[in-house]
């Protein structure tokens, strides 16, 4: 399953997803942090950064709604099941 479903990984998963995809690495995400720090020292007008901890994100899962996203990615039922 796991090699028939490689090659669309990319198209499905947005590139500022960085852990869990196998070359790219959680060092982005201190990249892209630093760059937004230092646009918003940069900048003129007023920002926020803000952290946000989602450690918990991956402990539950909302069969429904992965269901629904699998199926408007037009995944076989099979795949679904």
């Amino acid at each position: 399953m796991v090699n028939q479903l490689k090659p669309i990984l990319l198209r499905l998963i947005s590139q500022e997803q960085t852990r869990f995809v196998k070359g790219r690495q959680i060092k982005n995400d201190i990249v892209v942090a630093q760059e937004a720090i230092h646009s918003l020292k940069n900048s003129k007008t007023k920002g926020m950064l803000i952290k946000l901890d989602l450690a918990k994100a991956y402990d539950r899962i909302n069969w429904g709604y992965l269901q629904k996203i699998l199926k408007a990615f037009s995944f076989d039922e099979r795949w679904i099941s």
